[in-house]
């Protein structure tokens, strides 16, 4: 059983081309995790004059995984906020089955503590029964 994780990165001031790029940034970082997939998300309505039915969502990514490899694709955001910080605050808001979180990489012990409570919510499959 595969979730969908979906991404959005975000910057202060930052406009589409750049939060693509940075999409783009997160998503090969994304790809050397045991995620399924990650691609960029797209919107159900696409804006006129588009040639395709869906639009591309500006920094916004959605990547396949297993519940067990929410901890590593998690860590792999963290460090990459962590690791490519411009001078303006970057965050990564991340979603699974509703349920949201917004990651800056602060190294601080409560956004650990957050993360480590998210990772821990989504880790393992629903019990079945």
């Amino acid at each position: 059983m595969t979730s969908d994780l979906i991404l959005a990165v975000s910057e202060d001031d930052a406009d589409d081309p750049y939060l693509e790029q940075l999409a783009l940034q997160l998503r090969a970082e994304l790809l050397q995790t045991d995620v399924e997939s990650v691609e960029p998300a797209t919107s159900g309505e696409a804006p006129d004059g588009a040639r395709s039915p869906l639009a591309l969502v500006a920094g916004a990514l959605v990547a396949s995984i297993t519940p067990g490899k929410v901890a590593g694709v998690i860590g792999a955001v963290v460090s990459w906020l962590r690791r490519d910080r411009g001078p303006k605050e970057r965050k990564v808001r991340i979603e699974i089955d509703g349920d949201v979180i917004d990651v800056t990489g602060a190294d601080d012990e409560t956004e650990t503590r957050l993360v480590e409570a998210f990772i821990k919510r989504h880790a393992a499959p629903p019990p079945t029964g």
